[in-house]
């Protein structure tokens, strides 16, 4: 289309136009004419590139569509390349949901706070939580926080935890768990002193 509009360009009589304010006009008139669509998209990365004088009007107007879905990037992703996991759009609404039951039955069950077993899944539920929430719109940023896979496994995760809880709340695991107390002394070791040798000191 660029090169359509520059070589068919015909300035009026009087005119003072240039190509470039040709162009940048000309698209903007089709901008408004029409929604952007894929066909039109290389047309606004080239709007950015003109000079605001005469495209001012039409970069108003892609900045209103900042929000577009990105192939491949959040609600445009297609594929997780994992082999039986798919997409899921929701995952981190159910990274939430499932991390939130996880800590409502430890809170309904009659394990003890200090138990290691609670004190370890709570804090990675409400961390999960946390991130999920502060960044509900942007799962590439939950998944580098978390370093433990995509939003797809993380979701799948929460499923794994309910299991081993469950059993370990069946089980009370937590009265197993005999308490020791471990000595541990350290001692600095010595130095070994060498004596000089006098042939060396020479």
């Amino acid at each position: 289309f660029f090169f359509f509009t520059c070589f068919s360009y015909r300035p009026e009589r009087g005119s003072n136009m240039s190509c470039l304010g040709y162009v940048a006009s000309n698209i903007t008139r089709r901008l408004l004419s029409r929604t952007i669509t894929s066909s039109t998209f290389l047309e606004t990365n080239l709007i950015k590139k003109l000079s605001a004088e005469n495209a001012g009007k039409a970069c108003l107007i892609t900045r209103s569509f900042s929000t577009e879905i990105v192939p491949g990037v959040g609600k445009g992703k297609t594929s997780t390349g994992l082999t039986g996991i798919p997409v899921d759009l929701d995952a981190v609404q159910k990274i939430i949901d499932k991390n939130q039951a996880l800590l409502d039955k430890m809170d309904a069950s009659d394990m003890p706070a200090d138990a290691r077993y609670r004190i370890n899944v709570e804090a990675v539920a409400r961390y999960r939580i946390a991130v999920c929430r502060d960044n509900y719109d942007d799962p590439e940023t939950i998944e580098e926080l978390c370093d433990c896979g995509q939003v797809e496994e993380l979701a799948i995760q929460g499923d794994d935890e309910m299991i081993v809880l469950d059993m370990y709340l069946e089980s009370r695991m937590w009265e197993r768990v005999v308490k020791t107390e471990v000595e541990y002394h350290y001692e600095e070791p010595e130095e070994e002193e060498k004596e000089a040798d006098p042939e060396e000191t020479k």
